[in-house]
């Protein structure tokens, strides 16, 4: 038996508070015939032919992973008024699949198991020094604490 790993990650940015993200993995088997493989066994031939044509075809896949990941910086500090906030919302999805395993019985037929998610979430930040400057009182304390430490 034989792994292979296949990984992609690429990022997009869409615009300048527009990201995108992606990541996916796939894992695949080059399964082999039962016994031993020897050069001259009647099974050799068949064997060998077996193995090769799982190979170029990337073997059988036995797990696929992906993610989607979406960032948006929300523009609010571009207003002046709000300059002192900064929003970040993200959006993430996720999709798994595994193969049922093979089993020597042909008749029990176990299923494929699929799994998928997504999280929307919302950061923000202030920034109250930035506000203190905004209101005047307020704005005359800072400074004056400032200049004394």
């Amino acid at each position: 038996m034989i792994k292979r790993l296949y990984l992609d990650d690429t990022k997009f940015n869409i615009t300048k508070n527009l990201k995108l993200e992606y990541s996916a993995t796939n894992n695949s088997r080059i399964d082999e015939l039962e016994g031993t493989m020897r050069r001259g066994d009647s099974l050799y031939s068949q064997m060998k032919d077996t193995i090769w044509q799982s190979f170029k075809n990337f073997g059988r896949n036995t797990s696929f992973n992906q993610q989607w990941n979406l960032n948006y910086q929300i523009p609010i500090n571009k207003i002046p008024l709000f300059n002192w906030i900064n929003a970040n919302a993200t959006y993430v999805a996720t999709y798994q699949w595994t193969a049922a395993p093979i089993t020597k019985d042909t008749s029990l037929h176990i299923g494929n198991t699929l799994q998928n998610s997504n999280n929307i979430q919302l950061n923000t930040s202030f920034n109250l020094i930035q506000l203190y400057t905004k209101i005047k009182y307020l704005d005359q304390i800072n400074k004056k604490y400032r200049k004394s430490s």
